[in-house]
């Protein structure tokens, strides 16, 4: 307080400088954690909180498209699968090929594998593990084994985290009816309009996911929180500090 008993403007200033350096902080702390957590393994991911999904079946394929710049080795592939009913598991083939479309065959093939989900409750199910990936473009096509199948589950909102070799080739492809071939799915035609494109996957390349790896809501909470307190903070600092007889930090001089 001045000599008159009024709150100056420097002192107000200098409070409200020390919460926005504490602010700072508080972000770059939250901003150094992010970055850890992408440089743990994570070679690319989309997630989020669980929201629509597309149905999978022996007659019904979705695609999703990545890419890297360098060699990846002990690479894992997960995706966000679950049974559509209790009383009948979710039994399918992964494929992770160079491409899909019309022309491609096994010789674009990197590994496929069958997998089986028996829980509703979505889960990261581990569809791929041990590769050595070079630099390229690669698909992850998932098909149903019967005609139920099951869900790849879609985020919303979507949290991309990537390294920075790494790209997402945008929205999920989807192939059924006459589009679809039985003979093999990656050669079926992928259209790449048909809501929701955001399916969840995780590719890692510890062999494992890493133990930094949030459940799909936490990342969009973290960045939610930071907001908010960023918020918060530049609202307190551009507001300035009341003083005695409500002059709000400032010294008016006018006779009242």
């Amino acid at each position: 307080m001045d000599r008159f008993g009024f709150t100056c403007q420097s002192c107000a200033n200098a409070r409200s400088t020390v919460a926005f350096k504490a602010l700072l902080l508080s972000f770059f702390i939250a901003t150094v954690g992010m970055v850890k957590f992408a440089h743990a393994g994570l070679v690319v991911s989309e997630t989020g909180p669980d929201g629509a999904a597309q149905v999978i079946s022996a007659s019904r394929f979705a695609a999703w498209r990545w890419g890297i710049g360098s060699v990846h080795l002990d690479v894992s592939v997960f995706a966000r699968l679950a049974a559509i009913s209790a009383d009948v598991p979710f039994d399918g083939t992964a494929y992770l090929t160079t491409g899909v479309g019309p022309g491609i065959s096994s010789a674009n093939e990197i590994a496929h594998s069958a997998f089986h989900v028996t829980s509703q409750v979505p889960s990261f199910v581990e569809l791929f593990h041990g590769l050595t990936l070079q630099p390229s473009e690669y698909w992850l096509t998932v098909t149903g084994s019967i005609p139920q199948g099951g869900i790849w589950v879609a985020a919303w909102p979507i949290a991309f985290i990537f390294t920075s070799d790494a790209i997402i080739g945008g929205g999920a492809g989807i192939a059924d009816g006459q589009n679809a071939s039985s003979s093999y799915p990656p050669s079926s035609v992928f259209v790449s309009s048909i809501d929701p494109t955001s399916l969840q996957f995780i590719v890692t390349d510890l062999g494992s996911p890493p133990t930094g790896i949030p459940e799909p809501s936490s990342v969009v909470l973290v960045m939610a929180g930071v907001i908010a307190i960023l918020f918060a903070g530049i609202g307190r600092r551009e507001r300035p500090a009341s003083g005695p007889h409500g002059y709000c930090g400032q010294i008016d001089l006018q006779p009242a």
